[in-house]
């Protein structure tokens, strides 16, 4: 039973890989192998039930027996509900956290800090340039000079036009003044004191930041959570049937069980992970994409990042946080409800062949 079982295995294995490059020659080669191991080994036992002369004494109770155990069978695999669950991995992040965007859009000039440094409040993460901005506040000081020389020219020869030369100035030092905040924002600081962690895929000198782009987090001490990503195909059950119970276990620390609460659920859809450590580059369970060079791309969509947050997050335990650290690596298991172990495999299949061959 064993070498029949690891036949069709290997057999269906073969035609899957042959159908990702030569759909037709694997389509014929699973044909092939559909034939021999499922429909031709019934039909046989079929024709020995109801023909073969060595049963001729005990027919009628072959056939029972034989309907019995194929019965029960179906109802054992086709009928009875059992606990569904996968495994997932996930990793570890401080649960407060300050998101540093870029005020202002400009070039690079120097990365302050590096990931995992300690900072403090107010201090500069990254020094940007951008001329546009240095050449309006230069221009509006070439203004407001003019502007006040207008207005104290009104003062001694034109006593009707101070009041307009005065609003002029008065604009034109607002104006000013906007100029001038527009350029500080060109030295980026963090608002909290914590734990630097970039946001970008590059940040290195010369990088071009946008306005309102992520440029890290700032990681503040306090309780943990857990952030795992779920392919696209086992996503569904989530949302269908949601998850009845949720428990971690860590590399090193396979005896102990923690159980997850899970508090929050992002339906979206996206190849970015929330972290290279979940990455194959990093020693993690999730398949990057061909010449990826971040560690985050990854081969297939996940239920991912949505407007910042993360899209599964799980609240540890008292007992959990106390061996916890950033950036540590485990697996979830989550339970979602309860369904006959043919529906599973059934769904299992599909969406096998859904993902390799791309229908």
């Amino acid at each position: 039973m064993a070498a029949s079982t690891y036949r069709v295995f290997l057999l269906f294995a073969i035609s899957l890989l042959v159908a990702e490059h030569f759909f037709e020659f694997g389509l014929l080669l699973g044909s092939i192998c559909l034939f021999l191991y499922f429909i031709l080994p019934p039909l046989k036992f079929a024709k020995y039930l109801l023909a073969d002369p060595g049963l001729k004494e005990v027919r009628g109770r072959a056939m029972l027996v034989s309907v019995c155990f194929i019965g029960s069978l179906v109802a054992g695999f086709g009928l009875i509900p059992f606990p569904e669950h996968f495994v997932e991995p996930f990793v570890v992040r401080p649960q407060e956290r300050r998101t540093v965007y870029a005020e202002v859009s400009g070039e690079a000039l120097e990365w302050l800090v590096n990931a995992g440094d300690r900072i403090e409040a107010g201090q500069v993460v990254v020094r940007l340039r951008n001329p546009e901005l240095d050449a309006r506040v230069e221009a509006g000081e070439a203004l407001l000079a003019a502007t006040q020389t207008a207005w104290r020219e009104a003062q001694r020869n034109n006593p009707a036009e101070v009041a307009f030369a005065r609003r002029q100035v008065e604009f034109r030092q607002e104006e000013l003044d906007g100029f001038r905040r527009e350029r500080a924002g060109l030295l980026v600081k963090a608002p909290v004191s914590g734990i630097w962690e970039f946001s970008m895929d590059e940040a290195f000198p010369g990088t071009w930041v946008r306005r309102g782009e992520a440029l890290g987090e700032v990681l503040l001490h306090g309780d943990f959570e857990a952030i795992a990503v779920v392919s696209q195909s086992k996503a569904d059950r989530l949302f269908d049937g949601g998850i009845d119970r949720g428990e971690a276990k860590f590399p090193g620390e396979a005896h102990r069980t923690f159980p997850l609460t899970v508090t929050r659920i992002t339906q979206a859809e996206q190849d970015i992970l929330p972290s290279a450590a979940l990455g194959w580059a990093a020693g993690g369970d999730v398949r990057l994409a061909d010449g990826d060079s971040t560690g985050r791309k990854a081969a297939e969509d996940h239920v991912p990042h949505k407007n910042g947050e993360p899209p599964l997050w799980q609240k540890p335990g008292r007992e959990l946080n106390e061996f916890l650290r950033k950036g540590r690596l485990g697996y979830a298991r989550f339970e979602v409800g309860a369904r006959p172990l043919l529906s599973q495999g059934w769904d299992g299949l599909l969406r096998l062949l859904q993902k390799r061959l791309k229908l």
